[in-house]
């Protein structure tokens, strides 16, 4: 299990569009823009709870109980659906954003430490097991858990592709970016990244994936080529990296 002392591990953001509701087991609706945030705490005193903000109105409501150091979390297209990793309970969560309420989980691998969103149907997650050298397929659809993948590395991030790319994933583990199969979810030939990797990100074209380096850099990696640029310095450890998806053409 990865050190960190931080409260705040991670945010999600989710796009609505109905309106204000009151709190409670019946609270319908959301407005505007929320944020979500993994209460990581501390190793000695792990949290298990995640916590709505209601951004509009600058306003933190009641946090949900999942399980013990929820690590990361990713939202459905939609945003009635938010997904959390609890590393130190080998799950995977689902919350209905609407109710606050955990719906269903599922079983994952050793310590779950990043989730992604997509495949064909975007009905796909997958959970990179940082404690395992695994990787979850878990069907949305019904919140089962497929066989894990063994991925070759500890795996830190995982990222799939945008509907506009090439369909695929791919997992970031200590300095190597691996690219997973999604039409039968077998593993290729890592590609060096020159560094200790601790997240990625796919570029909106799919084209291109960014790797957060544990050295202060960051590094894009062609996914046609498999080759690696030149990284950047950004400073410190970066743990987390996000790109911005396109603005839509009206």
């Amino acid at each position: 299990m990865r050190c960190a002392l931080v409260v705040l591990a991670a945010v999600a953001l989710l796009a609505t569009g109905c309106t204000t509701g009151v709190l409670g087991a019946a609270r319908p609706a959301i407005s505007g823009l929320d944020a979500w945030v993994c209460n990581f705490a501390y190793m000695s005193q792990p949290g298990d709870t995640v916590a709505p903000v209601d951004l509009a109105a600058r306003r933190v409501e009641p946090s949900v109980r999942t399980g013990r150091l929820p690590s990361a979390l990713a939202a459905l297209p939609g945003g009635h659906t938010l997904l959390v990793t609890d590393e130190a309970a080998d799950n995977l969560v689902e919350i209905d954003t609407a109710t606050h309420e955990v719906v269903s989980s599922a079983r994952t691998g050793v310590e779950p430490d990043a989730v992604a969103i997509g495949g064909p149907g975007g009905d796909l997650a997958l959970v990179a097991n940082l404690g395992s050298n695994t990787v979850t397929p878990i069907d949305l659809t019904d919140m089962k858990a497929g066989a894990p993948i063994a991925v070759g590395v500890d795996p830190t991030g995982v990222a799939m592709s945008p509907p506009t790319g090439t369909s695929g994933a791919w997992v970031v583990g200590g300095s190597s970016l691996v690219p997973l199969n999604l039409t039968d979810l077998s593993v290729a030939a890592p590609i060096d990244v020159g560094g200790i990797a601790e997240a990625i990100a796919i570029t909106p074209h799919g084209k291109n994936a960014w790797v957060a380096l544990r050295n202060g850099r960051v590094v894009s990696v062609d996914l046609a080529t498999g080759t690696a640029g030149r990284p950047l310095y950004v400073g410190g450890r970066p743990s987390a990296i996000a790109i911005p998806p396109l603005a839509p053409h009206h």
